[in-house]
């Protein structure tokens, strides 16, 4: 019984892990490309980023 719950928190440990990365990656990538975006439509955004 402790062995299962521990192997539960475990594998829930590392989803969350896993979804935490990838989620960061991807919203890295999209600020990234939205502030490009934003900077070549308006050059005055440079002052503010």
């Amino acid at each position: 019984m402790i062995v299962n719950a521990i192997g539960i928190d475990y594998a829930h440990m590392l989803f969350v892990a896993i979804s935490f990365t990838i989620f960061s990656i991807i919203y890295a990538y999209v600020a990234k490309f939205f502030i490009k975006q934003l900077s070549v439509s308006d050059l005055s955004l440079n002052k503010y980023i």
